[in-house]
């Protein structure tokens, strides 16, 4: 009876002419129903509490005068919290229904139904799960959160993804995340990144499937703090190929059609994962390199800006593995001649493109423990240059207020790397000296225009 039951439920929630409020119930009754499937037994070994109240009194207390029952009752938690350990919690399972019920609410999730709602059960797995796992129970969630990620696609492909707010972002990676805690994301991982590459190569073809691989982006994003270094060998070959297939989405020529959209959120979805490149082969990190260097003129600013804070994130993680290459060259290059597109609006707080393209250089200040002392000279030589020689065209050109802060930025952080590179050499460094004294007249030559009302008030924004 209950099997039909919630299979007339899971055909009610994908009908089309049920209303939001409809889906909404069924989806509860489906989430209780999972939650249920899992009932916890608690066997308590305490005695009966003397100082409970209400329906847990203890019917043969003894009377207390208030003033001294309050702090009893006290005593009494912190006993408790001491004993806590002495309780076992004996959970039943009823898989079929547990199984049954998650499912129906991808269904629910594709359908449009929250998705707080119709993953709420996943959160309480995650607190219960340890108590309860087996091979046969992660095999069947395994397929279940496989679902869950395409449900997840198709529910985010018919939001407005421009007028997304962060916290409901918040809430798609927070619920998602509950998801692969117990399926871990090696599981789900290939049918996903097999799901990217033919959405995107039937987009290309009939271009109209764009929207579908923004929602696959989306969703990746979300799970991007799920990749961990620690254990990114047990998915090696399937994280590489989903890198693979997003370097040659960010790669494509004009020709092919891709959206401007579709590569900035590809810019974002290889910064949120640059922290789990360590997997990936010197050979590969150098391409993922390249692919975001060809991007950082882009004339799209967005597109610019995305490869620009992917580029930074890289090498903050894998600096030490590109030093020996020419990827510090070609930014240095770009560093010197003006930096990435830049953007034309930013908001309170947004750092400027040249500046993220600074913070990235200075990575490979001092690359290695052993580096020698002329090559860190020469990388704070490169660095501080082209700034210095901004600072001192702000004093003769007289340009906007904001780039006079902006310079200031930039200069505090080659001072800083300088001051770290310094340390460092442990030696006197006359370059080091002359480069500082430069940097110090620049600010000098500039500090009335610095100190004026405009820029206070700008460095404070």
């Amino acid at each position: 009876l209950l099997a039909q039951h919630m299979a007339t439920l899971r055909k009610h929630v994908m009908m089309h002419n049920k209303s939001s409020e409809t889906r909404h119930l069924i989806t509860e009754i489906l989430s209780a129903l999972a939650m249920e499937a899992c009932r916890e037994k608690e066997i308590d070994n305490r005695d009966v509490n003397p100082y409970a109240t209400g329906l847990q009194a203890a019917g043969d207390r003894v009377y207390v005068k208030y003033s001294k029952f309050k702090d009893l009752q006290r005593q009494q938690k912190k006993a408790e919290k001491k004993l806590a350990k002495a309780r076992a919690i004996d959970i039943e399972v009823d898989e079929e229904v547990l199984i049954y019920a998650l499912d129906s609410l991808n269904d629910a999730l594709a359908a449009g139904v929250a998705i707080g709602s119709a993953l709420e059960p996943w959160s309480k797995l995650v607190d219960v799960y340890s108590a309860i796992s087996s091979n046969s129970l992660l095999s069947s969630l395994t397929t279940v959160a496989s679902r869950c990620m395409s449900a997840s696609v198709v529910h985010a492909s018919v939001l407005n993804l421009d007028a997304l707010d962060d916290q409901y972002k918040e809430e798609i990676g927070d619920c998602l995340r509950d998801v692969v805690t117990i399926v871990p994301i090696d599981h789900v991982l290939h049918d996903f990144t097999e799901g990217l590459k033919a959405e995107i190569e039937m987009s290309i073809k009939v271009q109209d499937g764009w929207k579908i691989v923004r929602a696959r982006l989306v969703i990746l994003l979300a799970l991007a703090k799920s990749f961990k270094n620690d254990d990114a060998g047990a998915h090696r070959p399937l994280f590489i190929s989903l890198v693979d297939a997003l370097c040659i989405l960010f790669s494509a020529d004009e020709d092919v059609g891709v959206p401007h959209i579709i590569l900035e959120s590809t810019a974002w979805v290889l910064a949120g994962l640059a922290s789990s490149f360590a997997c990936l082969s010197d050979a590969q990190i150098v391409r993922v390199a390249n692919v975001l260097i060809e991007r950082l003129r882009h004339y799209e600013a967005l597109i610019a800006r995305g490869a620009c804070v992917a580029m930074m994130k890289l090498c903050e993680h894998a600096a030490a593995r590109l030093a020996s290459t020419d990827v510090p060259a070609r930014l240095a290059a770009i560093h010197a001649t003006g930096g990435p597109t830049a953007s034309r609006n930013l908001r309170l707080g947004q750092e400027h493109e040249s500046t993220i393209m600074l913070r990235s250089l200075t990575f490979f200040v001092f690359k290695t423990d052993r580096a020698e002392n002329d090559v860190v000279e020469h990388a704070c030589v490169t660095l501080a240059d082209p700034v210095i020689l901004t600072m001192r065209s702000c004093v003769r050109v007289a340009p906007h207020e904001g780039d006079y802060v902006r310079s200031l930025v930039d200069l505090d952080i080659v001072l800083q790397a300088m001051q770290k590179a310094y340390a460092h050499m442990n030696t006197e460094s006359i370059l080091l000296g002359a480069l500082a004294l430069n940097a110090a007249h620049a600010v000098t030559a500039a500090s009335s225009k610095i100190l004026s009302a405009e820029n206070v008030e700008e460095r404070f924004k």
